[in-house]
């Protein structure tokens, strides 16, 4: 007999009511419980589980258990039909056909084990007989595939003992059911001889039984095969999808299969009024960020998307920050010449530097001013050398009293010799140790300032250029210290060719809060790019996907797909 449930606590069949399915969170782990008195028994036991069209499954484990029956329900394992008496002085005779061969150990009324069936004779058919096995409903162990029992009551009728054993005969089941297969789709996947998986379910249950035995299954690919062949089929995109699950016995007994399927879903972010893509123009490198908040969300585990652009050769580092200090800014006046040191660890990035970016602006109530210079090799030491080819800068004008971002470009890339490393400390190196070049600053007219930064040279993210001025006799000294503030150190972004050995990518892909990123190169043609939580993050919105692109240009993002779990939900 096969005892089936679907959705959520619900059981059809042909016994109603004695079996239970519990469903613990959505799309759940069902549990089939079989009461003890009267237990529905059977060699087979299929679940339906209803998966959302979005889902990913993450893994599928099942826990199998078969026991031995003390009270199989007679009518549950067997067929029952009305016989014609073997011996003269039988009043009935009922015919119990298994449909194979099973071993049994007994029958039992409801609450005798004798009376209330009345049943005198017992026989068991050897595959071309009946023979006698015992005078009573009790016998011992017996494997058949029929039982022809007989009733002398003189007051039944031809079919009163096929009744009676219908409606209230049990049958002992002493052995455990063999031969056990999972089977999903249709298609079995686990033979008992394959044991058991070395995967745990998060709530184990154990056989009632000592002589039961327990298993636990892992059918990760089984399932997502059978989900993918019942999303193609399905009709209606938007509703579930149902995938039939089974436990298979050659012999009835007590079987018990639990699924545990782990299941996150997938959510594909729409942005309005443009669709499933948006797309950007960018006038300078920085960042750009969409919300992608899956609903009832609990945790994203992955963002995966398509990422169209165009960008040219150069690229900037960094492509944000430094971070600008609010305490002061240093003026670049005509007369005074500014140098500001490149720090190692952006000029080392490039093969050749075309030009240096500064945060400046005009001045409160001035017109700004022009700034020039020239690029400055690096002694061993760190300290300013001599200029370098193709170093000198062209002039840019600075009148906007709103800082921004200005690009001060050479005459031609230049290949910026490196000094030699610093020392590892101790002792500690002093900061113009981290220095690759140096960059001399001289206004041709008007005032500009230049904004500052707290990050220190050595800083591999965001490092700040230390400041020094030149002297009157050529020579170079440090700007004076201001304890309120701290070290100065302008803020610096680098331009240029990245060196072959060291790409750059054009774009850098993100979940914010999470440490894991993407480096991408996207051109016209289509790029996949999946970004993976090592660690699941809170969806507490926004969600937001950031992309720190680290040059000018064009940049689209397409088809959002942002893989979740779902909140519980209480069945």
């Amino acid at each position: 007999m096969a005892v089936s449930t679907t959705g959520f606590g619900k059981a059809f069949g042909s016994v109603e009511g004695v079996l239970e399915v519990s469903t613990n969170h959505y799309p759940g782990s069902y549990t089939i419980i079989i009461p003890g008195q009267s237990t529905v028994a059977g060699s087979l036991v299929e679940l339906d589980l209803p998966l959302p069209a979005d889902a990913r499954i993450e893994s599928a484990l099942f826990e199998v258990i078969a026991e031995p029956v003390d009270n199989a329900k007679l009518s549950t394992i067997a067929d029952i039909r009305s016989s014609t008496p073997l011996t003269s002085d039988a009043t009935a005779a009922a015919t119990v056909d298994f449909g194979r061969l099973v071993t049994l150990g007994g029958l039992i009324g409801d609450e005798k084990f004798t009376s209330v069936l009345g049943v005198d004779n017992v026989y068991r058919w050897t595959g071309t007989e009946w023979r006698f096995l015992a005078s009573a409903p009790e016998f011992a162990e017996a494997a058949t595939e029929r039982l022809l029992l007989q009733s002398t009551n003189s007051g039944d009728g031809t079919e009163d003992l096929a009744d009676r054993l219908l409606e209230m005969a049990g049958v002992v089941l002493p052995a455990v059911p063999p031969s056990l297969e999972v089977l999903v789709d249709g298609r079995t996947v686990w033979f008992e001889r394959q044991g058991s998986s070395p995967a745990e379910i998060d709530v184990p249950n154990e056989p009632e039984l000592a002589a039961g035995v327990r298993y636990v299954v892992d059918r990760t690919d089984a399932v997502r095969e059978a989900f993918a062949r019942a999303v193609a089929a399905a009709t209606d995109p938007a509703a579930p999808v149902v995938i039939r699950v089974a436990l298979r016995a050659a012999a009835p007994g007590a079987l018990r299969l639990t699924p545990q399927i782990n299941v996150l879903r997938v959510y594909s972010q729409d942005f309005p009024p443009q669709g499933l893509a948006r797309s950007f123009d960018l006038a300078e490198e920085g960042v750009v960020e969409v919300e992608v908040t899956p609903p009832n969300a609990e945790a994203v585990h992955e963002v995966s998307l398509v990422v169209r652009g165009t960008f040219g050769p150069e690229r900037i580092q960094p492509a944000t920050g430094p971070e600008i200090s609010a305490a002061a800014r240093v003026v670049l006046a005509v007369g005074r010449s500014l140098l500001i040191g490149l720090p190692r660890t952006l000029v080392s990035r490039f093969g050749t530097v075309s030009g240096v970016r500064l945060n400046l602006r005009a001045p409160e109530n001035t017109s700004g001013g022009q700034v020039t210079g020239q690029l400055l090799a690096a002694t061993a030491d760190g300290r300013p050398g001599e200029p370098l080819e193709d170093g000198t800068l062209s002039p840019v004008q600075v009148s906007d009293v709103v800082a921004r971002w200005y690009t001060l470009p050479f005459a031609a890339p230049v290949a910026v010799p490196l000094p030699p490393e610093p020392p590892a400390p101790p002792p500690q190196p002093s900061e113009e140790r981290f220095v690759a070049a140096w960059l001399e600053l001289q206004p041709g007219y008007g005032e500009v300032e230049c904004s500052l930064t707290a990050g220190s040279p050595s800083d591999v993210l965001d490092p700040g250029g230390p400041l020094r001025r030149r002297l009157s006799g050529g020579a170079t000294g440090g700007l004076t210290d201001i304890p309120a503030i701290g070290p100065l150190r302008a803020a610096v972004r680098v331009v240029g060719l990245p060196d072959r050995d060291h790409l750059i990518a054009a774009t850098t892909l993100q979940v914010v809060g999470t440490p894991d990123f993407l480096d991408v190169d996207p051109g016209q043609t289509d790029l996949q790019a999946r970004l993976i939580m090592r660690t699941p993050i809170p969806a507490t919105p926004p969600v937001l996907l950031r992309a720190t692109c680290a040059a000018a240009g064009s940049l689209t993002l397409d088809t959002v797909l942002v893989t979740y779990r779902e909140q519980e939900v209480s069945p």
